[in-house]
């Protein structure tokens, strides 16, 4: 390989420019400029005719698998470093170059460095996410190193891809992990910035960081990953492993989420300062422990009660240190009816919202799950008809037993009567020697929820009330009645009695049903609780794609409050899962709505308020919201007569924003 000062020189680049211009287009070239690697991989590049100008823009799908490949260790790593990487990104910062951490696909899933520098390389689609795999990137430092197995350098018009021939790019040898995967370290720095001596303080960071990285036969590595997998991401236990002198060397995502700590502020912190309550129970102790239940004093406005396992680690008599699992009491009740098969996950403490509305809902579900009356919950799709008829069952005395939930709608009319009710041996063509039992067998001493109720087939209503009458069920095929002990709670999204005055749904069975009658109110009828909803969904979402949680901006907020939600929260948190993989910020704007909830905004504003509203030309759609924003400005503008009090005022925004918005529009 030729020397890397020979390499950097102008007229070699000059040179290497013109190689590969003739290369491209099928001529000979001087192979002596070049190593064999990287030859070899511009013959590659070449026969998989690959762009040599730009490098992809990073899929949606790459982003993801970037996140799903970001395992524990990896977490560990960042999280145990975060002092060396601060001081790394400062020194790269003054080289003017960053440093690309790259998993065994040589995907980014970390950057340290030059802030100007990396907002540069974004705009070229090298950021999160992005590959620099050679039939992505073509050739560079990275690609060649996991060939070769050794450090690489690529200097310049050396890289297949002009977007690349600024930089010079650097590869160490790959780092091994505990977990036996292989990953990458890119060093980037801009052609006119790069120097010997610059050549050797790369070369120190990366055996620096190899060498920090390369510690596998820690006791607290081995303490850490051999429940690392395991505890990571349990949604309701908090996992804490401390070494033997009771410093927290790792916590896992839900104790940052529900304490708000960060990890700077966690690891290397003594156990007893940072939850005190928990000492008492660990203090003295060398076998494992189990509380009836803790409460944290820092979770005031938050409260729950935890129950405590204990386990000191020993390997080979030595005491390695300590696993602390913290576990809510409510999704210990939860778990309980798991293994009952009732798959019941929501409690009323799930129930998001403070307005009297939602906080009568809650009243109302609480009062009517100390009884065994049935209750018919009505309410648009999406509004969280089986989260209420789940919160019944689990604040009522049937907790621990079953909870079985059957949607009508979705079982063929000929099934719909085995399905409930089961069915005896020989009932019918392919039945079970054995027979089998129906869902109100199933939910016996628990709660049975049905459904989207108005789809079920009126022979089969005139069999429900029979079943509500006596609580008896014949199974199909069958002569025995079988006594059933069930709390039944149904749903539906229709007006039940509406089908009753069509003759499509009993009217005694109506009245059977609709002892106890919970609303579910549309998500437009609760904009008071939609910040709430909004940072619910964002922090467990952040949560689960590894992002740091955002703020939403005014502008957005008020956004929300003026659509109109026909999909309701199901579709309010779908909005917020796709902002939050695409949104790379600490603020949400008006950038970051996804386009196809412009078209219908002007739409749902005509449908919910329609006299406000009447100067905006209903035969108009958007392609942008800038489009959109520019229409609502100069209608309303109309509407005040030039008043631009009122107008920001409507628009929810300050004058200031407003004067600005003119401008930017040309108003």
């Amino acid at each position: 390989m030729r020397p890397i000062p020979d390499a950097c020189s102008v007229a070699y680049q000059r040179k290497v420019r013109q190689e590969k211009s003739a290369f491209l287009n099928h001529q000979n070239i001087d192979a002596d400029l070049f190593s064999p690697e990287i030859l070899h991989s511009w013959k590659i590049c070449k026969n998989l005719n690959l762009d040599p100008v730009n490098i992809p823009e990073i899929k949606s799908s790459n982003k993801r698998l970037t996140i799903e490949n970001i395992n524990p260790f990896k977490k560990y790593i960042l999280s145990i470093f975060h002092t060396f990487h601060r001081q790394l990104s400062d020194t790269l910062t003054q080289l003017n170059a960053a440093m690309l951490f790259l998993d065994h696909n040589l995907q980014v899933y970390h950057k340290e460095g030059n802030p100007e520098l990396l907002t540069e390389l974004k705009k070229k689609n090298i950021a999160f996410g992005a590959s620099f795999a050679e039939e992505e990137a073509g050739t560079n430092s990275a690609a060649l190193t996991k060939k070769t197995q050794k450090c690489c350098w690529v200097i310049g018009q050396q890289h297949y891809k002009d977007v690349l021939s600024d930089y010079v790019s650097y590869t160490h040898n790959p780092i091994t992990t505990i977990t036996e995967s292989q990953e990458y370290t890119l060093i980037i720095i801009p052609y006119s910035k790069f120097n010997s001596a610059v050549m050797s303080i790369f070369e120190y960071i990366s055996e620096s960081y190899c060498q920090l990285t390369n510690f596998q036969t820690l006791p607290q590595v081995t303490l850490t990953t051999n429940v690392l997998e395991h505890y990571l991401n349990q949604n309701h236990a908090i996992c804490i492993i401390t070494d033997s002198n009771e410093d927290i060397i790792f916590t896992n995502q839900y104790f940052y989420q529900l304490f708000g700590k960060r990890t700077s502020q966690t690891i290397g912190t003594k156990l007893k300062d940072l939850l005190p309550e928990v000492t008492p129970y660990i203090s003295n102790q060398s076998t494992s422990v189990k509380s009836k239940g803790i409460i944290f004093n820092s979770l005031k406005e938050n409260s729950k009660a935890f129950l405590i396992d204990y386990d000191p680690i020993y390997i080979g008599g030595t005491k390695l240190g300590n696993v602390v699992i913290l576990t809510e009491k409510n999704h210990m009740a939860k778990q309980i009816n798991k293994i009952n098969n009732s798959g019941t996950y929501f409690t009323v403490d799930n129930i998001i919202g403070n307005s009297p509305e939602m906080l009568q809902i809650k009243e109302v579900t609480v009062r009517s799950a100390k009884t065994d009356s049935n209750v018919l919950i009505t309410g648009e799709s999406g509004t969280g008809k089986e989260m209420i008829a789940q919160s019944l069952h689990n604040a009522s005395d049937r907790r621990n037993q079953p909870f079985i939930s059957v949607n009508c709608a979705a079982i063929p009319k000929e099934l719909i009567e085995s399905e409930l009710f089961g069915y005896s041996e020989g009932a019918f063509t392919g039945a079970k020697k054995s027979g089998s039992p129906g869902k109100f067998e199933l939910a016996d001493q628990g709660s049975l929820f049905l459904d989207e109720i108005g789809e079920m087939p009126l022979n089969m209503q005139t069999v429900l009330l029979r079943v509500l009458e006596n609580r008896k069920i014949t199974r199909l095929g069958g002569t025995t009645p079988i006594n059933v002990d069930i709390r039944l709670i149904t749903a539906t999204n229709c007006n039940l009695w509406d089908l009753v005055n069509q003759k499509l749904f009993r009217m005694d069975l109506y009245f059977r049903l609709n002892v106890v009658n919970i609303q579910t109110l549309p998500l437009r009828r609760l904009t008071s609780d939609l910040p709430l909803l909004i940072q619910h969904f964002l922090n467990s979402l952040s949560s689960q794609y590894d992002k740091n949680i955002p703020a939403i901006s005014d502008e957005v907020l008020h956004f929300f409050r003026q659509y109109s939600w026909p999909g309701n929260i199901r579709e309010l948190r779908n909005v917020l899962e796709r902002i939050t993989i695409f949104n790379d910020s600490r603020l949400i704007t008006m950038e970051d709505i996804p386009p196809d909830l412009f078209n219908r905004m002007n739409d749902n504003i005509l449908t919910e308020q329609p006299n406000k509203f009447q100067h905006f030309n209903t035969q108009q759609s958007f392609d942008n919201y800038a489009e959109y924003e520019k229409h609502q400005i100069l209608n309303l503008l109309a509407k005040y007569r030039g008043n631009k009090t009122s107008v920001a005022k409507e628009l929810g925004i300050s004058r200031r924003t407003l004067y600005t918005k003119i401008k930017k529009y040309n108003i």
